[in-house]
């Protein structure tokens, strides 16, 4: 927050609007800048991630099952979408506020208040700083589907057998034929079928150990929770290696921000501010055929009010005093694929008017956040 004690009488203040042919000339004074609103779209994303199976191509011919994932495949669909908004300086809005240092002696002091972005909070009073915020929040780096002994535990397993080769070897004496047998013993790496069937080899025995504890085959007699406990444990050992054939599905849960700040003539138009496709997630406007479009709805109440006061000084050359800005209440609505969201209604500062109050109030207070009055003090 940045707070100046400026030394002025009630006639010295002229705050003068700045443009393009803005000419400070031998002025003294300060700038200030009015907001405007900027809608922030979140979305909350379920983020599919689908990784086949390492022995999906065996699990027909050793478990007789077709219902599995065949290929990786990651998908997207939005969950909820939520409507807030903020505000930002607006560059068009710009004020130079001027005081003349001859007449500093017996001036009072006025004491104006401003955001770090320069939005003017009030004179005397102070309020909260805003900070807006901008563009997209994408998730952090997604999970290796390449490295599948991160998501199969039982894949890592032991990937060498022992191989014996065995070796004849004939050898002739006159009329005697001896056969001479040895072997020799090796390391070899196993096949992927090989690891499918001792898969399966472990199913089935973690089968059976979970039917003899239901059987009560070791005549031991234990008790309830100890026998749900390593039921349970058989369970969740058994999906483990079926999911080296089934395949798995992760979830994740992401949260994307995008920012669009409306503008004249977006009024009562469907307004596409991002692409969302279910295979790549958000997406900048114009990337895909699946838009979600945004609509301002004005309720109309600033269209009664014109900037009289202004207008009228102008033509009588008398220095204008504070500007603020009398926003316009909006309904936000939100359209994708048919199926509109939950919008919001709030003040949109852009879509308002711009007014000045006469030259001599200087006990003002503003909200920072749409640039309106919240208090002033004849």
């Amino acid at each position: 927050m940045l707070i100046l004690l400026l030394p002025v009488t009630h006639s010295q203040i002229n705050v003068r609007h700045v443009d393009k042919g803005f000419d400070i000339g031998e002025g003294t004074g300060v700038f200030y800048v009015l907001p405007r609103t900027v809608i922030q779209i979140d979305l909350l994303v379920d983020k599919i991630i689908k990784i086949k199976g390492p022995y999906h191509a065996y699990a027909k011919k050793y478990l007789g099952i077709d219902d599995i994932i065949e290929n990786d495949v990651t998908t997207y669909k939005i969950r909820e979408i939520t409507l807030s908004s903020t505000a930002e300086p607006d560059n068009d809005q710009i004020y130079f506020i001027e005081y003349s240092e001859r007449q500093t002696k017996d001036a009072q002091s006025i004491l104006l208040s401003f955001t770090e972005d320069g939005l003017i909070l009030g004179a005397e009073l102070i309020s909260d700083k805003v900070k807006p915020g901008k563009g997209f929040i994408f998730p952090e780096q997604e999970p290796d589907v390449d490295s599948l002994a991160r998501y199969f535990r039982y894949f890592a397993e032991k990937n060498l057998i022992k191989k014996v080769d065995t070796l004849v070897r004939k050898i002739n004496i006159d009329t005697i034929s001896i056969k001479k047998l040895s072997f020799r013993t090796s390391i070899v790496e196993k096949t992927l079928e090989q690891k499918a069937r001792e898969a399966v080899m472990n199913i089935e025995s973690i089968r059976v150990d979970r039917y003899n504890i239901l059987i009560g085959y070791q005549e031991v007699s234990y008790s309830k929770e100890a026998i749900e406990y390593m039921i349970e444990e058989l369970t969740k050992l058994e999906d483990e290696y079926l999911d080296l054939f089934y395949g798995k599905i992760l979830y994740q849960t992401l949260r994307y921000r995008y920012t669009y700040t409306p503008k004249p003539g977006d009024e009562n138009i469907w307004i596409p501010v991002l692409d969302f496709s279910e295979q790549k997630g958000p997406q900048n406007p114009g990337t895909s055929d699946e838009s979600l479009y945004i609509r301002f709805s004005k309720s109309g109440t600033t269209g009664l009010f014109k900037d009289i006061t202004k207008q009228k000084d102008e033509e009588a050359g008398i220095p204008g005093g504070f500007h603020y800005r009398l926003p316009e209440q909006v309904d936000i609505s939100v359209l994708y694929r048919g199926t509109r969201y939950k919008g919001l209604t709030t003040y949109i500062a852009q879509f308002g008017n711009i007014i000045a109050l006469p030259p001599g109030i200087q006990n003002i207070k503003f909200y920072p956040h749409i640039g309106s009055l919240k208090s002033i003090q004849y």
